[in-house]
């Protein structure tokens, strides 16, 4: 079902951004905003759409991070013989000091640098 999901909103995703880069009347909005998931479901599906989308996309990434946290949890116990709920809890408290508490530019090259 979740492979479905993500087949499916990929597909569409990409016709849609595709539709909105080829539009001539999408070209001011796009230099000015970019393309990213609620603008492109919002200008080719529609408001509700977008909310759709929106709720969609959060609680994808809400289960990438779950699944994230979890590995960590389980490297840190096998690597360092930390308890798991530590090995879960201690990187999420150093990433986030590091996010809050950093310069936003440091911020921003460093997740450019991890997404490369």
């Amino acid at each position: 079902l979740c492979t479905v999901y993500a087949e499916v909103s990929a597909q569409t995703l990409t016709d849609k951004a595709v539709e909105a880069v080829q539009s001539r009347e999408d070209r001011p909005m796009l230099e000015q905003e970019g393309v990213s998931i609620v603008s492109v479901a919002q200008r080719k599906l529609g408001d509700s759409a977008a909310v759709i989308c929106s709720v969609a996309f959060l609680f994808q990434m809400l289960a990438v991070v779950t699944a994230q946290v979890a590995k960590s949890g389980e490297l840190l116990e096998s690597l360092l013989g930390l308890p798991y709920v530590g090995g879960c809890i201690l990187p999420s408290i150093f990433l986030g000091l590091f996010t809050f508490e950093m310069p936003v530019k440091l911020v921003e090259r460093t997740n450019t640098l991890l997404t490369a």
